[in-house]
């Protein structure tokens, strides 16, 4: 759930929750009424005045107070006396950011405080002005006056028209829910992109709570297009159409351009889907830790994305097979197969909460990973917050591609490899012996990290890429390695390790892996650039096609690969989700040219990207949790396949880094 969306929530729970402000703090700040505001403003330059606006996004209307910088927190973090002011600047973006550091380093800068509730005097000040108040009083940071409006800010409007304006402000706008703004990092490969990422709720009935009231937000700007639309029309379209066609996917090329309000409506759907799911397991009270095969029935094949059979194997992931005479399985998702209800459980992370970083986040029973390191089955020792995800063998329908694909000129990219990959939260301290177990169980020989240790001073993954000795394991790191972009320009941000694990337990005592780490994509506001997620693909690609070649895995073993960020669901589930999409790009052009074939188009959409996240939602909830990551997802393959029309990949190959990386081996 993005920070902004759970403030609103948040902060509409709190309209009515105000407390007393602090009686040794009321000499340091002024509460003023609007009358009070406007004598002020009159003799005010604007350089001179700094406004926070505390208001949920839901409630922001025009017209807007001036050059406002708004704050978006949950009331978790707004509450939190270890998150500090400094902390809170940043959370905002980089515009934001600069512009109040600025007018703070003046010293004599003026700061104005307003919220949405009325304040009616220091012993009714809403919650989010009564703790953002506390941080700035107690920050480092001087200041002359401390003003905080016992008004709404629109009775200033008639008084002070100058103060405001129809629009925010351009340079400081914030990222709105549908408004993302998505550079091209191929103009400037510097460019910061925004993304909100997982935060942390209370529970399962708050988590299906929040999905109910996403479902209830109004789309803005509905017309508008989306920025990956408009790099899409500047870098690809200029392109001859034979050349888009070999290179671009058709569903691609009609996906990308449809109504920007279509494809955030896919986003809302699978939203709605998850929370049916979420929703029968509260009714039913499943205690149960037993996955049943949902029975298959004869029907309209509309409301039916796959047919996806399983087939219990101990401490492993059932590999999906599909049913070939139901291929017809791409579709509106209008319904999530209602003739299907699959009997999901959740019943390990309820007796196992302490090995959670997170209460909200859950792994379903019938695609948890189990622990086996050890040689002690039992459910204690087996439980790691972890579960196993992957598509089914799309492959299967080469045979009906391989007559269709003649009437497609689409060249794909047989680099791409299908893996399964198991997503899991950051390790704990406390559980940092159970993800080394994990590690050696399934010989990982990957490990995808989408965080840094820590982000504005919160950890958020503990570090095991370091030497260290825990209970029967030991860890030591081999090499360290940065990613290089072109032959003179190399990465800061992505950072490659070998490292060698110990046990003295458990079947496999020696293991070596490799871990690529994007340390910059971070909750809260940090950036990533949408080629180093492509990059970091590619690394993956290229470094088990390596492994492929050497005979690592059995012949027609599918790999698998361990990926997780913070909680293992946003960040975890959107590199996932570019990854399979990317590695399927030839499966999906076939099904569409079949799609077309039996004149489904004009009834259903054909959206792989929906599908490929609905399907990793029945395997792990939150999967893509944000609006922000669903769009980023079509940025990043925006961004590939204007890679591959410049030949970027070519040109800089990461031949020489895999040659040093076996070579120390």
């Amino acid at each position: 759930m993005g920070i902004d969306l759970l403030a609103t929530q948040n902060n509409k729970k709190m309209v009515n929750t105000h407390l007393p402000f602090p009686k040794h703090l009321t000499d340091k700040c002024l509460f003023i009424s609007a009358d009070q505001l406007k004598n002020k403003l009159d003799s005010l330059d604007k350089q001179d005045l700094l406004t926070f606006d505390l208001r949920p996004a839901d409630v922001r209307v025009q017209p807007f107070f001036e050059n406002s910088v708004p704050i978006l927190l949950p009331t978790t973090l707004m509450k939190r006396k270890s998150f500090t002011f400094d902390r809170v600047l940043a959370t905002l973006n980089d515009s934001d950011r600069k512009r109040t550091l600025e007018k703070l380093a003046q010293n004599n800068v003026n700061i104005l405080i307003f919220d949405s509730p009325p304040i009616l005097n220091t012993n009714h000040v809403s919650m989010p002005c009564h703790e953002f108040s506390k941080k700035l009083l107690f920050s480092k940071y001087n200041f002359d006056n401390l003003w905080i409006l016992t008004e709404n800010i629109s009775e200033i409007q008639e008084r002070s028209p100058t103060w405001f304006t129809e629009s925010e402000n351009p340079k400081c706008k914030k990222q709105s829910k549908f408004d993302l703004k998505i550079s091209s990092m191929l103009n400037n490969p510097n460019e910061k992109l925004y993304c909100r990422t997982e935060s942390n709720s209370d529970n399962l009935s708050y988590y299906i709570d929040a999905v109910t009231k996403r479902e209830q937000q109004h789309f803005q700007n509905e017309k508008s297009c989306l920025n990956f639309q408009k790099e899409y029309e500047k870098y690809i379209l200029p392109n001859s159409q034979t050349i888009i066609d070999k290179l671009i996917p058709k569903w691609f090329q009609m996906s990308v351009l449809k109504p920007k309000v279509d494809i955030v409506s896919q986003f809302q759907r699978i939203e709605e889907l998850e929370k049916k799911r979420l929703v029968r397991i509260m009714n039913k009270g499943n205690n149960s830790k037993t996955y049943r095969r949902s029975r298959h029935h004869s029907g309209n094949f509309k409301s039916r994305p796959l047919v996806i059979k399983t087939h219990r194997r101990s401490y492993s992931q059932p590999e999906p097979t599909i049913s070939i005479n139901r291929r017809m399985w791409l579709n509106s998702m209008e319904n999530d197969d209602e003739d299907e209800k699959d009997a999901l459980s959740v019943s390990s992370y309820i007796g196992f909460g302490f090995k959670n970083r997170f209460k909200n986040i859950f792994p379903y029973e019938h695609s948890r990973v189990k622990l086996k390191g050890n040689g002690v089955s039992t459910s204690v020792n087996d439980y790691i917050n972890a579960n196993y995800l992957c598509l089914p063998n799309l492959s299967e329908f080469s045979s009906y591609g391989n007559e269709i694909t003649q009437k497609s000129s689409f060249n794909y990219n047989k680099e791409n490899l299908n893996v399964r990959y198991i997503a899991t939260q950051a390790p704990m301290k406390s559980t940092v012996g159970d993800f080394l177990s994990c590690i050696l169980d399934n010989a990982i020989p990957l490990i995808v990290s989408l965080t840094d240790s820590t982000e504005n001073g919160i950890e958020k993954c503990y570090t095991f890429w370091k030497d260290m000795s825990f209970e029967d394991k030991k860890v030591i790191v081999l090499e360290q390695y940065n990613l290089q972009f072109s032959e003179t320009q190399k990465s800061n941000f992505i950072r490659i390790r070998k490292i060698k694990v110990v046990s003295n337990t458990g079947p496999l005592k020696k293991h070596t892996f490799i871990q690529i780490q994007l340390t910059n994509w971070a909750d809260f506001g940090s950036s990533i650039n949408p080629l180093e997620l492509i990059q970091s693909i590619n690394f993956k690609n290229a470094y088990l096609q390596r492994l492929v070649k050497r005979g690592y895995f059995k012949k027609g073993e599918r790999p698998t690969i361990l990926v997780h960020c913070t909680a293992g669901c946003g960040r975890t589930g959107t590199w996932c989700s570019v990854d399979a999409i990317l590695s399927n790009l030839e499966n999906f052009e076939f099904l569409f040219q079949e799609f077309q074939e039996e004149r489904l188009a004009a009834d259903v959409l054909y959206d792989p990207v929906s599908w490929t996240i609905n399907i990793f939602r029945k395997q792990r909830v939150s999967i893509v949790q944000t609006v922000n990551q669903f769009i980023f997802i079509y940025d990043c393959l925006v961004t590939y396949f204007i890679c591959v029309l410049k030949n970027y990949f070519e040109a800089y190959p990461m031949t020489s880094l895999l040659d040093e990386i076996f070579q120390s081996s």
